[in-house]
């Protein structure tokens, strides 16, 4: 099972980037290529090249992890959190199908 403690909704994110001052605390990173996104992301970092520690974080940031259904973006979050066990990191849930 995915710990939601890792996640955000749809509806939470929406609510986020809706709020001008809140976008610039976010860092968003699309897990794979070529997704119809429909908000701007900041990085693009296939699944199979994501190597946490090679990702250069801002701990002041809070990192959204995102894919098609969620499933490679939770990969990524995990990846990152046991890299980095304060950085601020959710998946989000559904992935962009859902969204």
């Amino acid at each position: 099972g995915q710990d939601t403690a890792l996640q955000i909704t749809a509806s939470e994110l929406k609510k986020r980037l809706s709020e001008e001052n809140k976008r610039e605390n976010l860092e968003i990173i699309a897990v794979l290529n070529n997704l119809n996104l429909p908000f701007e992301v900041d990085k693009t970092i296939h699944i199979k090249q994501f190597k946490a520690k090679e990702v250069k974080v801002d701990f002041d940031k809070t990192y959204i992890m995102v894919c098609k259904v969620g499933y490679n973006s939770y990969k990524a979050t995990e990846r990152l959190k046991k890299e980095y066990p304060n950085l601020k990191v959710l998946s989000l849930v559904g992935g962009i199908a859902r969204y």
